[in-house]
């Protein structure tokens, strides 16, 4: 006889999770789905699966900021990448009036 689960976890079946997109020029190859308020997840375009979890928005527009830096095959040193990467967040930021 099989035993009763007691305590179980996880959603009452049919319950589902509400998703909203951001998609912005400003964003390029990448945008962020927001999870039930909390979770904000980085996709990049034409693919299935989040690159990046961030419990944040402004945290995922800074993944996606390291993320543009990181498709460069450039060799730089620390303050270089530090005025890039303050240059691509003040271009987002820029961009969406934050």
């Amino acid at each position: 006889m099989a035993e009763e689960v007691k305590g179980k976890r996880g959603r009452k079946p049919g319950v589902t999770k509400t998703v909203t997109t951001i998609k912005d020029p400003s964003l390029g190859n990448y945008h962020i789905e927001i999870m039930e308020k909390h979770q904000f997840n980085i996709m990049e375009k034409g693919k299935e699966h989040p690159i990046a979890y961030c419990t944040s928005l402004e945290g995922a527009l800074k993944n996606i900021c390291k993320q543009t830096l990181f498709n460069t095959d450039e060799t730089m040193t620390i303050k270089e990448y530090i005025k890039q990467f303050k240059d691509e967040f003040d271009k987002i930021h820029e961009a969406l009036a934050m």
